[in-house]
């Protein structure tokens, strides 16, 4: 079964009619709340950024998180790239390898548990970059409340993970 992550309208353009093409079984996770059109053409993966040997991996809603972050590391000079994944499965490992090999560390945001999502996948691949993973808490149980309440609550907001990157590439 596919696994789709659109991230704006045109994502899901992009993903209902590879699906329509295909005939296959397939699962489209959307987010939420409305957002705006994410710079790009659509494809199964594709870079948002790129230029930097630090990444943001990210997918769904979560790309939303990632844009805003890479702007609050740029204020602090601090440049990252972000890899979107309109598509989570199946993950092409060959071509997945020629878009990580300039990577050394990738912070990967999950709209989801630590265990069974993006990150879990990537580490299952073993590539040769560092992974490091925010996602909501396994304790997490679909609260009820505003996206930025519950991002706030959880320090999944830009603040709380922006902090958290500088510190780790401090090390």
């Amino acid at each position: 079964m596919e696994i789709w992550t659109p991230a704006d309208a045109e994502d899901v353009k992009f993903s209902v009619d590879a699906i329509l093409e295909k005939k296959s079984p397939s699962y489209i996770r959307c987010p939420r709340d409305p957002v705006p059109v994410i710079f790009g053409k659509s494809t199964d993966i594709r870079w948002i950024k790129k230029g930097s040997s630090v990444a943001i991996i990210s997918y769904g809603l979560s790309t939303h998180w990632a844009i805003k972050i890479q702007e609050e590391l740029l204020k602090n000079n601090i440049e990252v790239s972000i890899l979107h994944f309109c598509k989570l499965w199946p993950i092409n490992k060959k071509d997945l390898e020629g878009q990580l090999q300039d990577i050394k560390i990738a912070f990967v945001l999950e709209d989801h548990y630590p265990i069974g999502g993006l990150f879990s996948l990537l580490l299952h691949f073993e590539f040769s970059c560092k992974l490091v993973s925010f996602a909501w808490p396994i304790n997490w149980h679909s609260q009820s409340g505003l996206t930025e309440d519950l991002l706030n609550f959880y320090e999944l907001d830009t603040f709380s993970i922006t902090r958290k990157i500088m510190k780790t590439l401090e090390k």
